[in-house]
């Protein structure tokens, strides 16, 4: 308890001597905990986190010791926890790794798949994008919609209920840091360094691209990222509050349109137009890569836009 607290106040401290007076003695701290209760849970963690504090580790990077998924392992045991519902649709569930020490072992932009051990059939296994943190040990959080078939089995688990969570080998696109990308196409990877992210995305897809956009903008990654978040309705719309945050504190320039609104809401709404793209995309003389996450028909409208603007299918990743 004593330990998370020092965590939280060094995180909110503004002043660089007082940071790292704090560092110093969560340090003293952490070692007298060490030396004197050895099962002290987080302990074999804590390096790592300390780490990422004095800027010593690579955030988007996290050695294979630490993952529960890497070159070795390509599945785990997980036990489902809780969910929570955010929307009239849409809930985010919670699961445990049996190793509390370790983190998930993915990289931002890659996906998972979670199913029922023993059971292989289409309708009991779904392709999910973690929301939590890659630096985050034991818990796994994925948001699930669940009108789409593929993931409406999640409401029949029970809690403390085994699942089986499995790297999918299906990689796009993958986020190492710092403006390095990898993009995965028919079996080639192309690697190029950008100064600008662009992302479209619509309604519940964000979920895709949440974790990119939370690891950027919280990690000291000045990468430019621009967002636009096209919903039909305010139902649709999650993570408001999160992507506001960020925009409020210059992380991201960040637009949210919504197609059908009541008259008398101050948001940006009518139909999703070139114009949208033109003015939240990154310039096409600038080094920049696109994300478009939605439906097979969001994206085909996104691709017609952003080719009438000059864009071209080498810096464009549909998700």
């Amino acid at each position: 308890m004593i330990l998370h607290i020092f965590f939280i106040a060094h995180l909110k401290l503004k002043n660089i001597f007082i940071r790292q007076s704090f560092t110093f003695l969560f340090l003293i701290i952490s070692n007298i905990k060490q030396e004197y209760k050895q099962d002290f849970s987080q302990m074999n963690y804590l390096p790592f986190r300390l780490r990422l504090m004095l800027g010593l580790a690579n955030p988007f990077k996290i050695k294979p010791q630490h993952c529960a998924l890497n070159e070795q392992i390509q599945q785990i045991v997980a036990q489902f926890l809780i969910k929570k519902q955010i929307s009239p649709t849409s809930s985010i569930y919670r699961f445990k790794m049996n190793d509390e020490r370790k983190v998930l072992g993915i990289q931002l932009g890659e996906n998972i798949q979670i199913g029922v051990p023993g059971n292989q059939q289409e309708n009991h296994i779904a392709k999910v994008h973690p929301l939590t943190r890659i630096d985050d040990p034991a818990i796994v959080d994925v948001l699930v919609d669940e009108q789409i078939p593929e993931q409406q089995f999640f409401s029949n688990l029970k809690e403390k209920q085994e699942v089986v969570i499995k790297s999918d080998q299906n990689k796009k696109f993958v986020y190492d840091g710092f403006g390095k990308i990898k993009i995965f196409n028919q079996g080639q990877v192309t690697q190029k360094k950008v100064d600008y992210l662009g992302i479209i995305v619509q309604g519940y897809h964000i979920s895709k691209v949440f974790s990119l956009i939370e690891g950027i903008s919280t990690n000291g990654d000045k990468t430019n990222i621009s967002i636009l978040y096209v919903n039909s309705n305010l139902d649709e719309s999650l993570f408001i509050d999160e992507l506001t945050w960020y925009a409020e504190e210059k992380k991201i320039h960040l637009g949210v349109l919504f197609e059908k609104v009541p008259d008398g809401v101050p948001v940006m709404k009518g139909k999703f137009q070139k114009h949208h793209v033109s003015d939240f995309m990154p310039p096409v003389d600038q080094e920049f890569h696109l994300i478009v996450a939605g439906s097979n028909t969001f994206q085909d409208e996104c691709l017609g836009h952003l080719k009438s603007l000059g864009y071209k299918n080498e810096n464009i990743t549909l998700y």
